[in-house]
């Protein structure tokens, strides 16, 4: 149904847990769905979204276009890769790899 659920006894919910994370992360990785994955979409949340404003501003001023607009083609990329590779080891540099482009 889409829904992730967590089930807990409110009592017993350890903050130890960091080795269910794999187990956890590729059981939701292996839902099909249309997009991006989980992984890509924090890579690009973490290492593009977060740094490239700077960058853009960077540019802008070297060219002298103050409305500059980097356009990273996530989608066509994420598509293109996808069809590619057989691994998803990718995806958790996906953001870092575009952000690099620039």
């Amino acid at each position: 149904d889409g829904v992730f659920r967590i089930l807990f006894h409110h009592q017993k919910l350890a903050y130890n847990q960091n080795y269910l994370r794999e187990f956890l992360l590729k059981a939701i990785e292996d839902v099909p769905r249309a997009g991006f994955s989980i992984v890509a979409k924090n890579s690009i949340e973490e290492h593009y979204t977060s740094e490239i404003d700077d960058v853009t501003t960077a540019i802008g001023e070297i060219l002298a276009l103050p409305d500059v607009v980097l356009d990273p083609n996530f989608e066509a990329n994420y598509e293109a890769l996808t069809a590619v590779k057989t691994d998803k080891d990718w995806h958790r540099n996906f953001g870092k790899a575009t952000y690099a482009y620039f």
